[in-house]
């Protein structure tokens, strides 16, 4: 028992991480074909894609959880009815999206909407999705789970690099996640032995009220993450932006990790296997890979910049020791939130005050790249002292 927890991080960590180098490799290859300003829209979009998953990460939790909780008897129907749940989100953010497309084809300054169509496809694809990801994470299936996303970014980037290369620019570059996430779903759709769409809900309608606490986490987590960017995208001149935009990128090569630390301790605390020492591996392991995105950023990083992203790219480089202490503080926080919410012990402080952080970013005067990475530090460390420090219950 208690080399599971070790097992389960090293299996989730292996995937995600030869993951999250496919899919930087990707967005490496991404700022080669497109223009500068194109590239800061695909990353604007991305992180629009990221405040819409603020319904499909929840359901992820969900699924994770209830299935974690449940019977072995009962995973497939309580998988199924939270698959029928995320089909109708899915229906809803997709006409949500497709009536927003003149706004936000406008807003961020696309010159077509089929960057934005792009996206009102993508974003439903990818609620179902990850429900199947949670599915397999609830059974503690991460090797099953690491096989799939590394199959999935395989095609993302396949598909995606075609589509730039035939002149489809932004369009192509969210293609290509549209093409490898739609497989995956028909795949995961095709395995009558996860789900059960037919099955009693009764055990999904039990356990909603626990779900609360999981739900608010991701909430704040992704506004914390994904909002500044497209907060970059309208308020920033291009320059600026593109700076950004740019270290939005960097920060999957170490969250792709720190999510292999925080969901498996998710999911073992719900499960009821929690092992000593847990909680301390996690923050270890986080804090390493914040300290040395850091010392990266203190040495020469202008030169990472120029071989991976061009030339164009390399003024973001002074920004990004800060961005390491963001992604240091926000790693650290990730973990002492789900670990809070698995024990059902979240403070309300930690939700309520990180959001107002960062909502600041919209009306305080002259930004810049500088001021939003303060305002994300500021909102994470909001976070892990009222996980560290506060008790009482959401």
């Amino acid at each position: 028992m208690k080399q599971r927890y070790t097992k389960d991080v090293l299996l989730f960590a292996a995937g995600k991480g030869l993951v999250g180098l496919v899919f930087f490799g990707y967005l490496a290859a991404s700022a080669h074909l497109l223009a500068k300003e194109d590239f800061s829209l695909f990353q604007s979009l991305m992180g629009l894609h990221g405040i819409v998953m603020m319904i499909g990460l929840p359901l992820n939790i969900s699924a994770m959880h209830l299935v974690a909780a449940a019977a072995d008897t009962h995973r497939r129907a309580t998988l199924g009815a939270v698959l029928r749940l995320a089909f109708i989100c899915a229906l809803i953010v997709a006409g949500t999206l497709l009536v927003l497309t003149p706004f936000l084809t406008a807003r961020l300054h696309a010159q077509t909407v089929r960057p934005v169509l792009c996206l009102a496809a993508l974003a439903p694809v990818n609620i179902l999705l990850v429900v199947f990801h949670g599915g397999l994470q609830g059974r503690n299936r991460y090797g099953a789970f690491s096989s799939a996303r590394i199959v999935e970014a395989a095609i993302v980037c396949s598909a995606g690099v075609a589509l730039m290369l035939a002149g489809m620019r932004v369009a192509g570059a969210l293609g290509g996640y549209l093409v490898g996430m739609t497989v995956l779903c028909f795949y995961f759709g095709a395995r009558r032995d996860l789900y059960d769409t037919g099955g009693s809900a009764g055990a999904v309608r039990h356990e909603m009220r626990v779900l609360i606490r999981p739900l608010l986490v991701s909430g704040v987590l992704l506004v914390i993450s994904n909002l500044p960017m497209l907060i970059a995208r309208a308020r920033l001149p291009p320059g600026a932006a593109s700076d950004y935009a740019t270290l939005f990128v960097l920060r999957y090569g170490v969250l792709v990790f720190a999510e292999a630390v925080a969901w498996p301790l998710y999911t073992r605390i719900v499960a009821g296997e929690e092992e000593p020492g847990m909680l301390r591996t996690g923050l270890r392991l986080v804090a390493l890979l914040g300290i040395a995105f850091i010392a990266l950023g203190l040495l020469q990083p202008a030169v990472l910049f120029r071989l991976v992203f061009g030339e164009a790219f390399a003024t973001a480089a002074a920004h990004m020791t800060g961005y390491g202490v963001f992604m240091l503080l926000y790693m650290l926080a990730m973990v002492m939130l789900y670990c809070r919410a698995a024990r059902g012990n979240l403070s309300s402080w930690a939700i309520v005050l990180p959001v107002i952080v960062i909502a600041g970013l919209l009306v305080i005067p002259d930004i810049s790249p500088d001021r939003i990475i303060a305002a994300q530090s500021l909102a994470s460390a909001v976070c892990l002292g009222a996980a560290t420090f506060g008790g009482r219950r959401a």
